[in-house]
């Protein structure tokens, strides 16, 4: 019995060194994975903070981005709105100068076509003037051809007369 006893004392023994030996090995497994986990733990918290970092920076330069394109987008728009006006009244300053051309135009067009109608009056007055000149004329050299034939008549009746007369008076004088 004792030797049964020895014999389990040393079993339990043996059995509590594996057991204590087994024990130490996970003791140092937990311990290196505790370790692991830590190491693991602060990259992953490093990580974070990293990504962190950068998610903070990409929001700001989104943010920085987002309001050059919202000032660039202002500007052009201002500088569309601006080019807008600036052609509208160049085009309308066009059409107000186009109108006060075609306005200056009629104008002269009306007066030159007054002093035209004036002109072509004072044509038919001056035409009128000639051909009753012409037909005064007429009558007037008419006129004096007859004149001048009666005249000459005259003459030659006188002259007749004269030469009539002279010779009455030589023959009176030689009787």
């Amino acid at each position: 019995h004792a030797k049964e006893l020895e014999s389990a004392k040393k079993a339990h023994s043996d059995e509590v060194a594996t057991l204590k030996n087994d024990l130490e090995k996970l003791r140092g497994e937990v311990d290196s994975k505790d370790g692991a986990i830590d190491s693991l733990q602060s990259q992953v918290k490093s990580m974070q903070e990293e990504h962190t970092v950068v998610v903070a920076k990409h929001e700001k330069d989104g943010s920085t981005m987002r309001d050059m394109l919202a000032s660039q987008k202002d500007d052009l728009s201002s500088e569309l709105s601006n080019t807008r006006e600036l052609h509208a009244k160049e085009l309308e300053s066009a059409k107000k100068a186009h109108s006060d051309e075609v306005a200056t135009l009629k104008n002269d067009l009306e007066k030159l076509r007054g002093e035209v109608d004036s002109k072509d009056g004072a044509i038919d007055s001056l035409q009128s003037q000639v051909k009753s000149m012409q037909e005064e004329h007429t009558v007037v050299v008419a006129k004096h051809e007859k004149d001048g034939s009666t005249m000459r008549d005259m003459l030659a009746s006188q002259k007749d007369f004269l030469s009539n007369a002279r010779e009455v008076h030589a023959k009176e004088l030689e009787s």
